[in-house]
Formats: structure tokens, sequence, C-alpha cells
């Protein structure tokens, strides 16, 4: 597998390789802001689930959907992107948060491989490592 590069990304749009449901393409791909990086492509949060603060053994784990939280020291929470990614068979993908997120003290625990073929959205789960809030 090797890692795509930004216009290799713009090509492949709505192509058979990659395909991204509800993903906002920018008007200029190569613009400071936009979500296509030189070898990445910045994806958003879409639900956010928080789990309770205290479980029982053996409970059954539900919570709500959320659209926007805050974060506090310490805590959990299980986040979806916004966007569908549908993978070829041949095209595989990293999930890593964005430096300018970790280096706030956001830890993702399950970052890594996305294999060829997938289909859905990801799914991340985050904690707060800092010893503020995180907005």
């Amino acid at each position: 597998m090797r890692i795509l590069k930004d216009d290799e990304i713009i090509a492949a749009r709505g192509a058979v390789e990659i395909h991204l449901d509800n993903f906002q393409w920018p008007a200029d791909p190569y613009a400071s802001d936009s979500p296509i990086q030189p070898s990445s492509l910045d994806l958003t949060i879409g639900e956010i689930f928080v789990p309770p603060e205290r479980v029982e053994p053996g409970c059954l784990l539900r919570s709500e959907a959320l659209e926007d939280y805050s974060l506090s020291q310490g805590q959990t929470a299980l986040v979806y992107t916004q966007e569908v990614i549908k993978l070829a068979g041949k095209i595989g993908a990293f999930g890593f948060p964005p430096a300018s997120v970790s280096s706030r003290g956001l830890l993702m625990t399950n970052p890594g491989h996305i294999d060829p073929g997938f289909e859905g959205k990801l799914s991340f789960t985050v904690i707060n490592m800092a010893r503020d809030r995180f907005i």
C-alpha cells in the first residue's frame, strides 16, 4: 500500500478508488484552508457519544448522539466522522488526528489502518489528556 498525494486524492474524487458522501469539496483544493493536505484528507466530526460517568457491571451502555461536546480532563468520547468513506479493494487508509488537535492534549486511542474495501463512517475513541477542557 502507498500513501496518495494531494493531486491523486483530488483525481480520485468520485472515482471508484475513493468515494466520500457528505464531504464538502473545496472550490480551491490547494488553498491553505483546504481539507485536502499534501498527503491527507481532513474529515469532520459527525456524531459524538459520551459514556456514562458510572458504569455498573453487566449494564447495557446507551448514550445519545451529540453534535457538540466539551471534554473535561480525563474524559473520553466516541467520535464518528460526518463523512461516509468508501474505499476500493486496492486502496487502504490511515486515521490520525491532526497535529493541531494532538498538541492540545487530545489522544486518539485507536488510530490506525483502515482496510481496503472499507465502507462507512470512521469511528475513533478520544480522551482529553490535557489539564484544560477540550472544546
